[in-house]
């Protein structure tokens, strides 16, 4: 079958999840597109729910999921919005780490915020260097005095240079407002 499947029953409380979510599991198994959305899919849709609410946008002043190739290399813009004549991308991460099997056979966990601070650079140069660019993460990429955690600081540089804002979990769940949160003035 061309669907993956995902066993549920390896994560412990997903059944339950799955089922108060009303996400069917067909024979404790799920599915690639339910197995997408509840790992970071839905924090997409929240981002969307929550910038279109806070700032009051109508159906054609903000989408998500815009699909796009740029070299013949498949793109996707997360949520993309136009407030007050400007455009602005977002991007949503829940986490930055990743599991790669090496050529050794192992398994690494590997840091992409590198990847994703490139990949919102070049989609951003695509619609112009006036766009306004974030990431946002339930990721936590700062210790408790809000100072930039060690393996992160080169990337935070970078994506300073490239003017593309982080924005972490403290910050998502801190923020009541998305216009506050994304310093939109």
């Amino acid at each position: 079958s061309s669907k993956k499947k995902f066993n549920i029953t390896e994560i412990e409380g997903l059944n339950e999840l799955l089922h108060n979510l009303n996400i069917k599991a067909d024979s404790e198994k799920l599915d690639r597109y339910d197995a997408r959305y509840i790992t970071g899919d839905w924090f997409e849709e929240y981002i969307y729910y929550r910038t279109k609410s806070d700032l009051n946008l109508s159906d054609d002043e903000i989408g998500i999921g815009y699909k796009l190739n740029k070299e013949g290399v498949p793109n996707e813009i997360d949520v993309l919005f136009i407030y007050n004549h400007k455009l602005y991308i977002i991007e949503c991460k829940t986490s930055f780490y990743d599991e790669r099997l090496m050529e050794n056979g192992e398994i690494k966990e590997v840091n992409l915020l590198g990847e994703i601070i490139y990949k919102s650079d070049a989609l951003r140069n695509k619609f112009g260097l006036f766009a306004r660019t974030y990431i946002l993460t339930l990721g936590e990429l700062r210790d408790n005095n809000g100072e930039i955690l060690n393996n992160f600081k080169t990337h935070f540089d970078r994506a300073e240079l490239s003017k593309i804002q982080i924005i972490s979990k403290k910050e998502v769940l801190a923020n009541n407002n998305m216009k506050t949160l994304l310093k939109i003035l």
